[in-house]
């Protein structure tokens, strides 16, 4: 009577161990792994150890790197193991060279990263000074995409070089993006690359990791793609949210080539749909393209309000539901790509109307201004809708003096001039003095651009119109900076000239004063080899970072490389393959250490410097430099 019983609990038995043994021998399977036994124990996948802290998994072979991506990627890691690269008899380093001729095919294929958006590496990865030469990281429907993927909270990677690694960062229009997370660039489904990481949390720890020559390939990318720092591509408190944009560096710029373009797509959606309040009107009655093909943002009013750009919101309901703004629509339709650095954002610079925009001598043509108007009262809604034929621009609040490098090209005739609300006064905080319902009577009362037309020149309080934070609507409130710290300083530029005169160009960059920002990146650098660091216990890093952010079909490759010449040591930037189509991208170098860097298009050189930063601005007409 009891044998049956015995009989089915053994059957049960079996039929579970015949299952575990199934997923796992289909993952075996599946990647061609060598393996001698295929079995429900994580154990068989490394060359020894359980994966506690005294008794690590050990990594001695390529095959054991692929099991630690895989077994990542199916979610049967998600707990805190601990895995040493190692010889499992001597427990020295060991080099894992995935071109090695002995190496079987099967791993000598695309690496896929280890931790991803949906099962995160949560480990502790001691690296023993190892080194992982000639991997070809395979990013595809990664989100996070570097060696390592998304690091996650509390985690540790630590002590191992990476010798000549790929990075193929390249996603498709058509991936599925289901689960992705907020990488604070506008949109919730972009993508992060860096040489080491895609994306590591600030819980996480990532230290003593060097890289050696290495690249990131996008040279077939579809869809949104940057990295904060080309070492890291991400940092944030959590998954979903990131720390400052793509960097706390940051830059954005307006063109009139650019403001053409946003007009002429504009009125190409439907010149005749209905602004949003201004019942009656239409968008063909703000922007309009005139018979010499210039675009015009009407200076027609609405209650004494002039019409701007990034205000504008559309409605195809006549009631005016669901209204959206029009830029953010043509962000949604692929029309512009989202990101500071970029021409134009809606937070970052902005024109008012009565602005004619010449596409073909690259002009915005503005009026005098400077006396049509006053400084907002504190508390008060700031409405850059007053401030007719002006150039706004919305800088953000870093606690230090000079907030940022701005360079300007306007017509020899013009006198392009900051508007300011406020007056020196050393018993200020800030040093300076807000001034509410201020007006201006002649031009002499504005501040004029230094160095003329071109110059690059710091810009500080003293220039602002007003301060301002933004509240939970989205309005910018004037505030006292004295008291309340802003989000915002804003700046007005006009011309004071008595005749309309044109500008070309406004562009804006900030780099921080110091490498605070970077502290997720200490103790990781790219070097010229090992000796570097196992010879030199005092090793200083370079404090030498770049980023960028690509739109939809916008492609570029880049290595970075660490070399002596007989000046000594040299960091020089290869971009190859780059295509902006018809928008721009930038690569920004920051350069905290004032190193000697060369950057190369296509292997020719183009800029030699040690300057803090260059700002390269990829288009179809073309690469512009900046540097401050």
């Amino acid at each position: 009577m009891k044998i049956r019983p015995l009989l089915l609990v053994l059957a049960i038995l079996a039929n579970i161990v015949m299952i575990t043994t199934f997923t796992y021998a289909w993952f075996a399977n599946n990647q061609l792994y060598v393996i001698d036994t295929v079995g429900a124990t994580k154990e068989q996948y490394f060359a020894k150890g359980s994966g506690t802290e005294v008794d690590p998994y050990v990594i001695s072979k390529a095959e054991h790197l692929y099991s630690l991506s895989k077994l990542h990627e199916m979610g049967l890691m998600q707990q805190k193991y601990y895995y040493t690269m190692a010889d499992p008899i001597t427990g020295n380093p060991v080099t894992i060279d995935f071109n090695d001729a002995s190496l079987p095919t099967q791993y000598q294929t695309l690496f896929k990263p280890i931790g991803d958006h949906i099962y995160p590496f949560l480990g502790h990865f001691d690296g023993n000074q190892s080194i992982i030469k000639n991997v070809n990281i395979n990013g595809s429907l990664k989100q996070d995409i570097g060696f390592f993927g998304l690091i996650g909270d509390d985690a540790v990677v630590t002590n191992f070089f990476l010798d000549k690694p790929v990075i193929y960062s390249n996603p498709l229009s058509t991936d599925s993006r289901v689960g992705f997370h907020e990488h604070g660039v506008s949109f919730s489904d972009s993508y992060a690359t860096g040489f080491i990481a895609g994306h590591v949390l600030t819980s996480a720890t990532l230290e003593r990791v060097y890289v050696i020559e290495p690249m990131i390939n996008s040279g077939t990318n579809q869809y949104y793609n940057g990295s904060k720092y080309g070492l890291i591509g991400n940092t944030s408190d959590n998954a979903s949210s990131e720390d400052g944009g793509l960097s706390n560096a940051y830059y954005f710029e307006l063109t009139a080539a650019w403001l053409h373009f946003i007009i002429t797509k504009g009125l190409e959606l439907d010149a005749n749909t209905p602004l949003y309040v201004e019942t009656g009107l239409r968008l063909s009655t703000v922007l309009s393209i005139n018979s010499n093909g210039q675009a015009v943002i009407t200076g027609n009013t609405y209650n004494n309000n002039y019409y701007t750009i990034s205000t504008l919101k559309v409605s195809y309901s006549s009631s005016f539901s669901n209204p959206v703004y029009l830029y953010d629509l043509l962000i949604e339709l692929g029309y512009v790509t989202p990101s500071q650095g970029v021409n134009f954002n809606k937070k970052n610079i902005d024109v008012v109307g009565g602005t004619t925009v010449d596409n073909v001598a690259n002009t915005m043509s503005f009026g005098v201004s400077y006396n049509a108007f006053r400084t907002p009262y504190y508390n008060q809604i700031f409405n850059a809708r007053l401030l007719k034929n002006t150039i706004v621009l919305y800088v953000r609040a870093t606690g230090e003096s000079i907030l940022g490098q701005m360079t300007a090209t306007f017509a020899p005739n013009a006198e392009l001039r900051f508007i300011p609300g406020f007056t020196a006064d050393s018993t200020q905080i800030t040093g300076y003095r807000y001034i509410e319902n201020r007006s201006w009577n002649n031009k002499n009362a504005l501040i004029a651009y230094p160095g003329g037309s071109g110059a690059t020149v710091p810009i500080h309080i003293g220039s602002a119109f007003a301060a301002v934070i933004e509240d939970a609507n989205g309005n910018m409130i004037v505030v006292n900076p004295n008291v309340v710290i802003p989000h915002y300083y804003v700046f007005v530029l006009g011309i004071s000239n008595s005749q309309v005169s044109t500008v070309n160009s406004v562009s804006f960059r900030y780099v921080p004063a110091s490498s605070d920002e970077f502290a997720a990146l200490y103790d990781v650098d790219v070097i010229n080899n090992v000796d570097e660091i196992l010879n030199n216990p005092q090793y200083i890093n370079s404090d030498l970072y770049f980023d960028y952010f690509l739109g939809l079909n916008q492609t570029m490759n880049v290595r970075l490389l660490k070399t002596f010449d007989a000046s000594g040591e040299v960091y020089r930037l290869y971009i190859s393959g780059h295509n902006a189509g018809s928008s721009s991208f930038y690569v920004n170098v920051t350069n905290m250490s004032t190193k000697r860097i060369e950057i190369y298009i296509n292997n020719s050189l183009l800029v030699t410097n040690s300057n803090k930063s260059t700002s390269l601005r990829f288009s179809s007409s073309g690469i512009t430099i900046s540097t401050s």
